[in-house]
């Protein structure tokens, strides 16, 4: 059965507690299931890079999939993964198992998953011609130039890998300094039309939409909620099964996006300024003709036309670091032996134009963020290590598993139960313990076992340092 992924065993320090403790290219038909707060319904689909959208593929529910209605990630990824032994090269196992390790904090194993899918140019080395072209450009500080771009625009679409935490940690650095310049709605796919008490509320619950189960996209939002941002919801809302054809699906999905857009955002705020965040394709600019002589264009393009505005739109997806260095792009690669990735960055080619690569992106976004790859910290991503003001907090003996894996999750003390968890982390029997990353305030942590059964708890208060 997969566990842990090498990668990330090889990264932990030897000593259990000591003081510091430490996309797949290509068409496939997949559609994660999302019960409970969902009603049993279909999850959004898990986008595919630009090839062609998914669309829903119907299956029956099973075990794992009622797991993780249930909030027992742990117990669901199992069954996954148990399934995934016979069936290797299933896209829709190898899909929910990606989202499920990435809702448990593991995101080499979430990558690795989506790497199985294949295709994607990954673990290529850089051609000469794109070498030449790369050894041109000069890295620039993402953050800063998306802010000062997006200074003279009203919307700004960023995307992101479904099974990628890393991508909403930068969406909650940009949404911070969009902000700044005036920006005040925030968009998301996975929105349900629980956003509108969301914004009452001020946190996400199992009811705000399906990733955000995921503890970087929880935060995210909370975050954006208290700076003051209002949630949109634009995902279509399907009464009966999609189309059966690929383009006719994708094209009910884009036009109902755009659609909902307009008449929730633009319509009664036509001085909005908007920060969209979705997944892959969504976010490209081209249109495309068809055979009936009409156009086809994903969200963005459509968005774009419809409000007659320019949209700033950037890709994230396909530069960042696969889950070991080999499986990584061959751009990202040529910009990581260089030393430019010390941060997000992007790169300026000699033209003043911006250089957007891998297959199918060139000229259907704007811009295109590298994502640098960090060495772990405290037995978790680097890149984990500071996001939202979170600091490493030593998870108490009493939680730590006697045998086999168990899953903890942390929550704010003061947050009622339907309130999601600010970290969550699986642990292993004998193997070092990791922290976890909390921002300072007080917590209540809960320990499941292999089954999902509640076996400990615990409560601890983290301070900053």
């Amino acid at each position: 059965m997969p566990r842990i992924p090498t990668a990330d065993r090889a990264a932990r320090p030897a000593s259990k507690r000591a003081p510091t403790r430490r996309l797949a290219r290509g068409f496939a038909r997949i559609a994660s299931l999302a019960l409970a707060s969902l009603v049993a319904a279909v999850a959004p689909p898990h986008d595919r890079c630009l090839a062609a959208q998914d669309v829903p593929a119907a299956r029956s529910i099973d075990d794992g999939d009622r797991l993780a209605s249930e909030g027992k990630y742990l117990a669901a990824l199992i069954a996954k993964e148990r399934a995934l032994e016979s069936r290797p090269r299933d896209p829709q196992l190898l899909n929910m198992v990606a989202t499920l390790r990435s809702f448990l904090g593991d995101e080499a194993g979430a990558c690795a998953a989506m790497e199985a899918l294949g295709g994607g140019g990954r673990g290529a080395a850089p051609s000469a011609a794109l070498a030449r072209e790369l050894a041109s450009c000069t890295p620039v500080d993402a953050l800063e130039e998306i802010a000062r771009q997006a200074a003279t625009r009203r919307i700004v679409i960023l995307n992101e890998a479904h099974h990628v935490a890393r991508h909403r940690a930068f969406a909650l650095a940009l949404a911070e300094r969009l902000h700044a310049l005036g920006y005040r709605y925030l968009a998301c796919e996975t929105f349900t039309a629980d956003a509108g008490e969301l914004r009452r509320r001020g946190h996400p619950t199992e009811a705000t939409g399906y990733y955000t189960r995921e503890p970087f996209f929880a935060e995210f939002v909370r975050a954006a909620v208290a700076l003051g941002f209002e949630p949109i919801h634009y995902e279509i809302e399907r009464s009966s099964a999609p189309p059966t054809d690929v383009a006719a699906s994708i094209r009910e999905r884009e036009t109902a996006q755009c659609a909902n857009l307009v008449l929730r955002l633009f319509a009664r705020d036509p001085a909005a300024k908007a920060f969209i965040y979705c997944g892959y394709s969504h976010a490209t600019e081209e249109w495309t003709a068809r055979a009936d002589g009409d156009d086809d264009g994903w969200m963005a393009a459509r968005l774009g036309r419809a409000l007659g505005l320019d949209p700033l739109t950037i890709d994230q997806t396909e530069q960042t670091p696969g889950s070991t260095p080999e499986r990584s792009g061959a751009a990202w690669t040529f910009a990581e032996r260089r030393g430019w990735l010390a941060r997000p960055v992007l790169l300026r080619r000699a033209d003043g134009g911006w250089f957007v690569g891998g297959d199918g992106w060139a000229g259907k976004v704007d811009l295109q963020l590298f994502h640098p790859a960090l060495a772990p910290v405290d037995g978790r991503p680097g890149w984990m290590a500071g996001s939202g003001g979170r600091v490493a907090a030593e998870i108490p003996v009493e939680l730590e598993p006697r045998e086999g894996r168990s899953m903890v999750e942390a929550r704010r003390a003061d947050d009622p139960p339907t309130a999601l968890a600010v970290d969550r982390l699986v642990l292993e029997a004998g193997e070092p313990c990791p922290m976890l990353l909390l921002p300072p305030g007080r917590y209540r942590l809960v320990a499941q076992d292999e089954r999902g059964a509640s076996v400990a708890e615990a409560a601890i208060e983290v301070t900053a340092r």
